[in-house]
């Protein structure tokens, strides 16, 4: 008489408790806390893309006028302190101007440093600021060269 070989699969049971389980929980409680963190993100996304095109003009704006002031001070104002007088003169000049700046100098008066080199700029940022009002005041620092000051600015504009 041949003997029944079974092999480990046949003399395997399967046992099959009921429908297929998840890997995620499925209660109730668990989706409304999964659809509230997807709520919370999209809203998230939401608020910080309006801000980003809210202020964009605004950080522009900054930037350009910053970039203005930096160059007609650098390549402009300094250089012409130091042609006008001995290098000894231009420090005592600067170094009476630490605290109160040296005068305001308004965005019209920036735009109109290098008309060519700024009219770029200067169109975006007329669409944006009085040419008046907008200005930078000027305050040198020691050791009172080219690049030791710093900058206020007054604003004027719509951002």
């Amino acid at each position: 008489m041949k003997k029944k070989q079974t092999s480990a699969i046949n003399s395997r049971k399967l046992h099959v408790a009921g429908p297929r389980k998840s890997y995620f929980d499925t209660s109730p409680l668990s989706k409304k806390i999964v659809l509230t963190v997807i709520l919370l993100l999209m809203i998230v996304i939401v608020v910080a893309t309006l801000f980003a095109f809210l202020f964009k003009n605004e950080y522009v704006v900054k930037a350009k006028l910053d970039y203005l002031a930096h160059d007609y001070y650098e390549n402009y104002l300094y250089d012409s302190f130091k042609n006008s007088a001995p290098n000894s003169d231009v420090e005592q000049i600067l170094s009476k101007n630490t605290v109160r700046g040296l005068s305001r100098i308004t965005l019209r008066q920036l735009l109109l440093h290098d008309e060519s080199k700024n009219a770029d700029i200067a169109n975006y940022l007329l669409d944006y600021c009085d040419e008046n009002k907008t200005y930078v005041i000027i305050y040198p620092e020691p050791p009172y060269e080219k690049t030791s000051y710093h900058l206020k600015y007054t604003y004027s504009c719509n951002f």
